[in-house]
């Protein structure tokens, strides 16, 4: 299997007042790039044969001895970097996992099960989800965005894992979802009113939510309950960045 590391996210955010880095994916934890953290994880992980790093050129010459890892300028968007880290594999694998450059605490065994998990169910792609408890759990100190489901409160993971032959509809229906993320009245056109109320009103299932993108991509989508918090904590402000530095160089 092959993965995309997305990582081209440009450090001009909350935390560029942690650091000068050029990206996100740059800025240091202990003696590394935080990204080198996400690629450590997918090589120890035996299910994955090669990585694309998608975004930061900078460490192109530190892989460049390494045949399992590839290094590629990011794209104008997540879509498009996707798009780009793909080409670049010559024969890609039927199914590709996606994984965001900033999950440091990332580990292989947390990718392995999630893995493990998808081939337990039959779909075109598939999204991990983590419960607070299990997040608030292992970490209480990391702040994340749940939202109140009726089957309890979630937050997303940084993974992605799909069949490379669905790779344009999920292109064409993101670049549908990002032009009316502004458009209250468009985004409620394309979800509907009723799956809208539904998740405004906690009433929404995973089961609701899951059959909704099937819907709309034409494909079997699944969401994959973990246990891995680690999944869904990236960092995207200094106190991330300052817990995440506590746990990796204690």
């Amino acid at each position: 299997m092959d993965a995309i590391v997305l990582a081209a996210s440009p450090n001009n955010g909350l935390l560029k007042s942690c650091h000068s880095a050029s990206m996100e994916a740059l800025i240091p934890i202990g003696s590394r790039p935080m990204v080198e953290y996400v690629l450590q994880a997918l090589l120890q992980c035996e299910p994955i044969d090669r990585v694309v790093l998608v975004g930061p050129c900078e460490l192109e010459k530190r892989y460049e001895s390494n045949d399992l890892v590839q290094v590629t300028a990011g794209g104008t968007d997540h879509l498009d970097s996707l798009q780009k880290g793909i080409a670049l594999l010559k024969e890609p694998s039927e199914e590709i996992l996606v994984v965001a450059g900033d999950v440091p605490l990332l580990t292989a065994q947390a990718i392995c099960r999630f893995l493990e998990s998808c081939r337990n169910s039959n779909g075109d792609l598939y999204y991990p989800l983590i419960r607070r408890e299990v997040s608030e759990g292992k970490y209480p100190g990391m702040k994340r965005t749940f939202v109140r489901l009726r089957d309890g409160e979630v937050t997303g993971g940084n993974l992605l894992l799909f069949k490379r032959s669905i790779l344009d509809s999920i292109v064409a229906k993101g670049r549908e979802f990002i032009k009316l993320r502004k458009d209250p009245f468009g985004l409620a056109g394309l979800l509907g009113w009723r799956f809208l109320l539904s998740f405004m009103t906690g009433t929404l299932t995973v089961q609701d939510a899951q059959n909704r993108v099937s819907e709309l991509l034409g494909i079997e989508g699944r969401a994959i309950i973990v246990e891995d918090p680690e999944i869904g904590f990236d960092i995207d402000k200094p106190t991330d960045l300052e817990l995440a530095r506590k746990i990796l160089c204690s």
